[in-house]
């Protein structure tokens, strides 16, 4: 999983621009870029579409359908993490309580 060009590609819907994203995430519009063009190398279709002149974007019918199952794993992933942050925690507080007997 490419997560530097996930990152890239959810700043760019958020923001609505290359720019703005690189903002966002304090890089530059050729980083983004460069993530983006990975990402879709990777996955083998365009995701968004960009015309030459127009700061406008807009995602295609690959792009629409890998934003959704995008988010979705995020929200898959969030959730396993939070599990397991909250498991963790309570190993850590079992051991520090066995630690201060």
């Amino acid at each position: 999983m490419y997560f530097l060009g996930i990152e890239a590609f959810l700043a760019i819907m958020q923001s609505g621009s290359l720019k703005k994203a690189a903002d966002s995430l304090y890089l530059t519009q050729a980083t983004i870029s460069y993530r983006l063009k990975t990402l879709e190398k990777l996955v083998g279709k365009t995701l968004i579409e960009r015309n030459k002149g127009s700061h406008i974007i807009s995602l295609t019918t690959s792009g629409k359908e890998f934003v959704c199952r995008t988010l979705e794993n995020c929200r898959c992933f969030e959730t396993i993490l939070s599990a397991y942050i909250f498991r963790n925690k309570k190993d850590l507080l079992t051991t520090s309580r066995i630690c201060f007997l």
